[in-house]
């Protein structure tokens, strides 16, 4: 029945749904789901929407409005969320101590859940794939021949994909 409605129809209902609701609606089926995912005015309008209703910030770093997609978009609103959340909570920050003999030169945090580190020398680098859910584990790490000097991540919802600039000894 819903999938009858053209999809103006049911943006503009879901522009005046709570967020919960609209995340609900998207587990209805997958067409719905790919719908709103894919409805970069629709995300405009829940920032909008909560953004002045619980007085939250978006991350001052993001894209270019011109720039983000709908997927950008939704990221923002679920980071400023998570963000809210947890600033707001009296919950202690959890501290977890590595001993590494080398250091730190890139790190790079995605989808709140995946902190990408490379920590070089003047030899060698360690990419360590963090996974943040919970407590903190190594989920991969790979070694490469040379210092790590910068890096780019791009994060398309379905992978990931890192870019590293391995500088000359």
């Amino acid at each position: 029945m819903l999938l009858a409605i053209p999809w103006d129809i049911c943006h503009r209902i879901c522009s005046w749904l709570p967020l919960g609701s609209v995340v609900s609606l998207r587990q209805t089926c997958s067409q719905i789901n790919q719908s709103v995912s894919d409805d970069k005015q629709l995300w405009l309008n829940l920032i909008a929407r909560y953004v002045l209703c619980h007085s939250i910030n978006l991350h001052p770093l993001r894209t270019k409005l011109e720039d983000a997609s709908a997927k950008h978009v939704e990221s923002w609103l679920r980071c400023a969320i998570y963000s809210q959340r947890v600033f707001s909570s009296e919950l202690k920050p959890n501290i977890f101590r590595v001993k590494l003999n080398l250091h730190v030169t890139w790190l790079k945090i995605i989808r709140i859940r995946w902190c990408l580190v490379a920590s070089s020398s003047p030899n060698e680098s360690r990419l360590t794939i963090w996974n943040l859910d919970g407590t903190p584990s190594i989920s991969k790490e790979y070694f490469i021949s040379g210092p790590v000097v910068d890096g780019l991540v791009d994060d398309d919802g379905s992978q990931i994909i890192a870019a590293l600039t391995i500088g000359a000894t």
